[in-house]
């Protein structure tokens, strides 16, 4: 984050690691995915206590759980087709439109982007609005739940940090007051 703002001379430029949870079956694990929320939360606390940035701690202060139900957030492939997630970039069935030569976005899948903004809502959702961690976890994936809801998935849909309150508060509040040690 801090190359990014010093190179681009920007205070508003945010990097978060996004992890990405594997929903297909393959033979061999891969290496370069976490295979278990500890993993997660150590990878998230050296990260933190190198950058003193408690934002990558949960809870974060965003409002919503995710990009893919806000109006103004993309995921651009290399061939300038539009997505709301980027699990499933590159997936042309999930395609909602396309950049055009002049640099707007062009809608083509009305229907699948009006599912991502208002159908994905975890207060619909009996399991999350009955959860203790709700709001404060923002509902987990959007995306997730959609696969749920119209294609009969089966992912859960809980954020990685659900259940682990004793992990992350005591440190974001440690790095919240300055008094961390490496």
């Amino acid at each position: 984050m801090i190359f990014f703002r010093n190179r681009y001379h920007n205070n508003r430029i945010y990097v978060s690691p996004a992890f990405i949870i594997q929903t297909t079956k393959v033979s061999e694990k891969n290496p370069r995915l976490f295979n278990n929320n500890s993993d997660i939360f150590l990878f998230l606390k050296k990260t933190s206590l190198h950058t003193c940035n408690s934002r990558l701690i949960y809870p974060c202060d965003s409002i919503t759980e995710c990009a893919v139900r806000n109006r103004n957030c993309w995921v651009f492939d290399a061939e300038g087709n539009v997505y709301k997630c980027w699990e499933i970039i590159g997936n042309q069935e999930y395609k909602v439109g396309e950049i055009g030569k002049g640099g707007e976005i062009s809608i083509t899948n009305n229907s699948l982007l009006d599912k991502y903004l208002h159908e994905a809502d975890p207060l619909e959702d009996i399991i999350c609005r009955n959860c203790f961690s709700l709001p404060v976890c923002r509902g987990g994936c959007p995306h997730k739940r959609i696969e749920n809801k119209f294609n009969n998935k089966n992912f859960h849909t809980c954020t990685l940090w659900h259940n682990q309150w004793e992990n992350y508060l005591p440190l974001r509040y440690e790095l919240e007051q300055g008094n961390v040690k490496q």
